[in-house]
C-alpha cells in the first residue's frame, strides 16, 4: 500500500522525526512515515496510539519497548527497531 498524504491536522513533526506522509490507521492508531531531521538520517514507521488504547496495550508496549531496548539484535536484521517510546500522552 503506497503512503498517502498527511492529513489536516496530522503532526508535522513528533520529537526528533519530520512526519512525511501516512502509512495507515487502524484500531490502535495510526502509523506515519517519518524522517530524522539530521542529515542522511533513514525513513522510519512511527506509531502514534490513540489515546482511547486500553492500559494492557501500553503495558505490553512498554515491555516490548524495555525488551527492544536491551536487546543485543544485530543491527543487520530486518525487524522493527524502538527508536523512542512513552507511555505518556506527550509525544517524546
Amino acid at each position: 500500500m503506497p503512503p498517502k498524504p498527511l492529513e489536516t491536522g496530522d503532526p508535522r513533526t513528533l520529537g526528533r522525526f519530520e512526519l512525511l506522509a501516512r502509512l495507515g490507521e487502524g484500531g490502535q492508531g495510526i502509523v506515519y512515515l517519518g524522517r530524522g531531521t539530521g542529515p542522511g538520517e533513514e525513513r522510519v514507521a512511527v506509531k502514534v496510539l490513540r489515546s482511547s488504547v486500553d492500559a494492557s496495550v501500553l503495558q505490553r508496549l512498554a515491555r516490548e519497548g524495555s525488551s527492544t531496548a536491551t536487546s543485543s539484535r544485530p543491527t543487520s536484521c530486518s525487524g522493527p527497531t524502538v527508536l523512542g517510546w512513552s507511555t505518556s500522552a506527550s509525544p517524546a
